[in-house]
């Protein structure tokens, strides 16, 4: 998914002359937190200028770092926190989340902060003279709606396995805003899913394993 959003992000600093900075989760232990460096090297090859990390730490008053609410899982609510607090000092034009569960509340929680315009599921986004927009599909996908935002920032979410892949090395930066502590009202004690739609909707290759049916009579044309 982050191939896919950077890809989105690119195509829309190109044409407006901007810059992608990409969002860096928390890390859920020491032994993940000791692969950021390849993280960030897999970001500057999909196309990100910069990167904001979200990192767990004790020390609340180091800049560009926020503290979870606990130290095995991200929190939305934390996430978000850090993502307004680096929009309000950099103000930027578009903000793109993944259509995952996780990346729709961060992404609705910093749209209802921001005042932002946030189109749901889009399946592309474009720049038409000087507007940003989102195509998102309409009445169960049997049309597509160009949807534009009023405000100053628009946001989306891009629905997972839709956009095109695109590779682009880039000498990366770190984004160094000012970002408070997580609110910490928030412990997730254990997680599980009966079932993940965007590994599905991600994967390269799907095999299905069946029996033919034959086709009932009152349903041939």
């Amino acid at each position: 998914m982050n191939a896919e959003l950077l890809s989105a992000a690119n195509l829309v600093a190109q044409r407006i002359a901007g810059s992608v900075v990409a969002v860096q989760p928390p890390p859920k232990g020491p032994k993940d937190r000791a692969t950021t460096k390849q993280k960030f090297a897999a970001l500057q090859t999909l196309g990100a200028d910069e990167v904001l990390e979200l990192v767990w730490t004790a020390n609340a008053s180091v800049s560009a770092l926020i503290t979870p609410s606990n130290g095995s899982f991200a929190i939305a609510e934390d996430v978000a926190e850090g993502v307004i607090t680096w929009a309000k000092v950099r103000h930027p034009r578009v903000i793109l989340a993944p259509s995952t569960a996780f990346g729709r509340e961060v992404a609705g929680r910093v749209a209802a902060e921001l005042g932002a315009g946030l189109v749901g599921d889009a399946i592309s986004i474009d720049v038409i003279g000087d507007t940003i927009v989102s195509v998102k599909p309409a009445f169960s996908g049997a049309l597509v709606a160009d949807i534009t935002c009023t405000s100053p920032i628009h946001m989306a979410t891009i629905r997972p396995g839709v956009i095109a892949r695109s590779a682009s090395q880039k000498e990366i930066r770190t984004a160094d805003p000012p970002i408070d502590p997580a609110k910490g009202r928030i412990t997730v004690r254990s997680q599980r899913r009966n079932d993940d739609i965007e590994t599905l909707a991600c994967a390269d290759i799907v095999v299905g394993v069946g029996m033919e049916q034959p086709v009932p009579h009152s349903m041939n044309t």
